[in-house]
């Protein structure tokens, strides 16, 4: 008698884990439909995520920390986007508006994240993922079993999907038990910076603007230390010559050149040009300091000085050095401090 007992409890047994395995099977398999339901337009999001992330990729430099320049995104809003540094964890964050420019990518993306998690709430699986983790943990933090329709989603979410991260901390002691768990989705990217070079030599382009029609004399002792000999040779001549690429100045007379930028040319490409030419001076020596004036010289490429010869500057050439271009002296007067911190 006890031992038909014994085989009818081993049936039972064996059914009731026949059952729990096909209960399980059943909740695999909606999982699996769940997944289904929403995979394209989940696809969608994320490529076009993907793709708004890539454009921030141009608005951060590689980490200070550790030099690396792989990142993920933690979060975002319409004001701002955090990315994390994926070696040392060191945190960024990067601002829609700042005082020269507005990166418009970040609301767009804030868009898309919003859209992200209103699918996964709707869909239940962001549930289901913190259901996996609180499973995994007992009041002491040792792992526990699992349950499998909870994998399901885990494995769909961690293996199967490749741009997705999960954070989670406990801490606990003989009295009591915590779990803190956020998921979220973390896309990838390298950062880039060209947008930032951009804005940096965007910014470094100084713009004459409207320039004094009457000039305040240059101190002696400037002109004394920006003379002519030191201007149009060695270290200062080098320095304007600098100064005028990075601030994109081009050639103001054009004859020859078109009006080239002299940054596409190399310094030995581009000359000082004398509005009263030199051969005044020679005929008017009494003249001579006025004419090797800062003020009378300004930055040309080499073509067009020499096509000038020994004429003196015409009309609209003087127009165009006193409107817009300016004169040597004007960049001495106006830009003296930035002139003098360039290599």
């Amino acid at each position: 008698m006890e031992g038909e007992n014994l085989i009818i409890l081993f049936i039972a047994l064996i059914v009731l884990w026949i059952i729990g395995q096909v209960f399980k099977g059943n909740n695999k398999s909606k999982n699996l439909e769940r997944i289904k339901e929403f995979e394209s337009i989940l696809v969608k999001l994320e490529d076009e995520i993907k793709e708004l992330t890539n454009e921030l990729s141009k608005w951060i430099y590689g980490c200070k920390k550790c030099q690396n320049n792989n990142y993920y995104i933690t979060s975002v809003s319409n004001d701002y986007a955090v990315a994390q540094c994926n070696r040392c964890n060191k945190t960024y964050e990067i601002k829609y508006n700042n005082a020269f420019y507005k990166i418009e990518v970040i609301k767009n993306l804030n868009g898309k994240w919003n859209e992200l998690n209103d699918l996964l709430n709707k869909s239940e699986l962001k549930d289901k993922l913190h259901s996996y983790f609180q499973s995994t943990y007992n009041f002491k933090g040792d792992v526990a079993p699992t349950w499998d329709e909870d994998y399901v989603v885990y494995n769909y979410f961690f293996n199967s999907r490749k741009i997705k991260y999960f954070s989670f901390k406990y801490w606990a002691t003989k009295k009591s038990f915590a779990l803190y768990t956020n998921v979220f989705y973390a896309f990838y990217f390298v950062s880039d910076g060209s947008m930032l070079d951009k804005i940096e030599k965007k910014k470094s382009q100084i713009k004459m603007g409207k320039l004094n029609p009457n000039r305040p004399a240059l101190l002696k002792e400037i002109t004394k230390s920006w003379n002519y000999k030191s201007i149009t040779s060695g270290k200062k001549s080098n320095i304007i010559k600098n100064w005028a690429k990075k601030t994109n100045q081009k050639c103001p007379d054009g004859r020859k050149c078109g009006g080239i930028y002299f940054n596409s040319l190399d310094s030995s490409d581009i000359a000082y040009g004398h509005i009263l030419s030199q051969d005044f001076a020679k005929t008017f020596p009494h003249h001579h300091e006025q004419v090797h004036h800062p003020d009378n010289l300004y930055l040309t490429c080499k073509s067009c000085n020499s096509s000038l010869g020994g004429n003196n500057a015409d009309k609209d050439l003087i127009n165009r050095i006193k409107n817009e271009s300016g004169t040597i002296g004007d960049w001495i007067r106006n830009y003296i401090n930035e002139i003098e911190t360039i290599n």
